[in-house]
């Protein structure tokens, strides 16, 4: 990796990793005030938002860095376009999640009706941040991208443990404090990218269209691949409850944070790629998730032996269950987080048709293995049985890396010992 790119990788790590730190002191303190009940609404409203970001997002959050990285003359079209989308997915997805949960409260059992209005009434907002936030990606403001991330992360952590700790709230409040902070950050993301670049709200149908056709296979692509990853969480919610759903959060949080590195690797390699014309990015991402695999398989063995105690310590006897859950998703986390590497760089290459088809695979492998193991098995099915279908997902992308890219499994996997002197001496210096 250039050292231009080994820096905003370190900018951006260092400030995601801060975002995790303060996530997972958040969380352990809604573990200890909220219990497991509390922990699993704030949870499961989690994934309410995410799908509705999911289905409601035509894929113009990864277009945003995409086409403003290829064409930076059309930025203001891009940012204008993004906020009418913002608007009309968010209130659109609101909708939607409203009347699921009228239509269907089994679907969402322990969950009361105002505290999903009131996580749908924050969606615009969240589409901003999400939309906004790439585009500054896109534009190379790795700083205001950071700062607005963990400004966002740090003020909310404060207010949640004023109102937890200090005040001695609930969850519904801290629902609502969410909202909040989400039309903040929203709102202060579009004014980051307007004093860049100058926009008004708009809505270019040409420009629109152009990036949908690239968008919509991402947004097909992400849909897919957050099914699989917390398609879990809802299905143990589903058959075993919200206080197993608040334990297996804690494992599915445990290896969002292990995760940390390679998104933030693959979020800067997108636009590295997409930008690129001299035919290198084949070997310039056989490097990048060779050095990924090496970091990544250390934090994987390392997470296996301190999960037990850093679980017993943080958040006590009733969350113990996640440490046997974590264990077992560690091998879905490695290759996983390989896997995301390679869909970026698939997505700096015009989006073909594996970035569907994997997760696609694992979707359906994940869902029908968790339908019957689930119910029996619990959370330890469940971990089980997502790290089986990730590693299905990184045997489909990999291939299909290999064979387009004509660069070996040893290149794209395995360090030389030179190579790791060399990345240790970087480090150093």
């Amino acid at each position: 990796m250039a050292l231009e790119f080994r820096g905003r990788v370190a900018v951006t790590l260092a400030g995601r990793g801060t975002t995790i730190a303060l996530g997972l002191v958040s969380s352990i303190i809604t573990a200890r005030w909220l219990g497991a009940e509390g922990r699993g609404v704030l949870a499961t409203l989690g994934v309410v938002t995410g799908l509705a970001l999911q289905f409601g997002n035509p894929g113009l959050h990864t277009g945003n860095v995409y086409f403003v990285a290829r064409e930076p003359r059309r930025a203001a079209a891009i940012l204008g376009n993004s906020l009418t989308v913002s608007w009309a997915a968010g209130l659109l997805g609101g909708a939607a999640a409203m009347l699921a949960a009228a239509v269907r409260p089994g679907w969402v059992p322990g969950i009361a009706p105002a505290l999903i209005a009131l996580t749908a009434a924050a969606l615009p907002f969240q589409f901003m941040i999400l939309l906004y936030q790439n585009a500054l990606l896109g534009l190379g403001e790795i700083a205001a991208f950071n700062l607005l991330e963990v400004g966002n992360r740090a003020v909310t952590f404060v207010a949640l443990a004023l109102w937890l700790v200090v005040m001695g709230g609930g969850a519904p409040g801290a629902v609502a404090l969410f909202a909040v902070m989400a039309a903040v950050t929203g709102v202060a993301s579009a004014f980051a990218c307007a004093r860049r670049v100058p926009f008004r709200p708009s809505f270019d149908a040409g420009l629109f269209a152009e990036m949908i056709r690239y968008g919509g296979k991402v947004w097909l692509a992400c849909l897919l691949s957050f099914m699989v990853i917390r398609s879990d969480l809802l299905l143990v919610n589903y058959f075993r409850g919200t206080g197993e759903a608040g334990v297996y959060s804690i494992a599915v949080q445990i290896a969002d944070t292990l995760l940390l590195g390679p998104v933030t690797i693959g979020m800067i390699l997108l636009p590295r790629v997409a930008a690129l014309r001299d035919g290198g990015e084949d070997e310039m991402t056989a490097r990048v998730l060779r050095h990924t695999a090496l970091f990544l398989g250390a934090l994987v063995v390392a997470a296996f032996v301190l999960v037990g105690p850093a679980v017993r310590l943080f958040y006590g006897h009733d969350f113990e269950g996640a440490i046997a859950a974590t264990r077992c998703l560690l091998p879905g986390v490695f290759a996983l987080g390989l896997n995301g590497v390679l869909m970026n760089h698939f997505g700096g290459r015009g989006m073909p048709a594996v970035t569907v088809m994997a997760p696609l695979a694992g979707l359906v492998l994940n869902v029908g293995l968790n339908l019957a193991v689930v119910p029996r098995f619990g959370i330890r099915g469940a971990a089980v049985t997502s790290s089986v279908a990730y590693v299905l997902m990184l045997a489909v992308s990999l291939g299909v890396f290999l064979r387009r890219g004509h660069v070996g499994l040893r290149r794209s996997l395995v360090v030389g010992f030179d190579e790791v002197a060399g990345l240790f001496g970087a480090a150093n210096r």
